[in-house]
């Protein structure tokens, strides 16, 4: 009767050992909300506008924001670079990123803001001008496909994250 008491107190301390273990790794990777410039949270954009590309051990997430999160002159994604080998501070998100627009190749620089940052987890926002110079937006009423590509992500191939014309013109109907 005693060793089954103790072997049904070692089965109870490892299940709790067990979900304490699992229940921190789910914690511990979970991505902080996004803040307004008050610190409220900000208004989340729908998963359809993320893409998600791995490479090299490097998983690059990229969330089209909607312009309301945007700003009214800004194209801008919501960037999540997670790794569990090696160190993502040295990659400059707004130095390593092209943006093709059907097949167009946008000429402007980009801008990176960041959110939390550490060696392994890296989240912000990239961002560029919403217009040419002209005023003519990169993503109008025509536009069926979108191409965000990270380059030099740990000397890797570029992640290359798409978004076509399903996705497009439903992000264009919440303008």
């Amino acid at each position: 009767m005693r060793v089954k008491k103790v072997a049904f107190v070692a089965i109870i301390a490892a299940v709790i050992l067990a979900v304490s273990w699992f229940g921190w790794t789910a914690v511990s990777r979970t991505r902080p909300p996004a803040q307004d410039e008050t610190g409220a949270a900000a208004a989340t954009t729908p998963a359809a506008y993320s893409q998600t590309c791995e490479k090299g051990g490097v998983t690059v997430t990229a969330t089209l924001l909607s312009p309301a999160e945007a700003g009214p002159d800004r194209l801008s994604f919501r960037l999540a670079l997670e790794t569990h080998a090696g160190d993502l501070m040295a990659y400059d998100p707004a130095r390593g990123a092209r943006l093709m627009v059907d097949g167009r190749p946008i000429q402007v620089g980009f801008t990176w803001t960041p959110e939390s940052e550490s060696s392994h987890h890296r989240y912000g926002i990239l961002s560029l001008p919403a217009r040419d110079d002209k005023g003519n937006p990169y993503v109008g009423q025509g536009t069926t496909r979108l191409e965000l590509s990270l380059r030099g992500i740990k000397g890797e191939e570029p992640h290359v994250l798409r978004w076509g014309q399903p996705e497009l013109t439903k992000w264009r109907e919440e303008k």
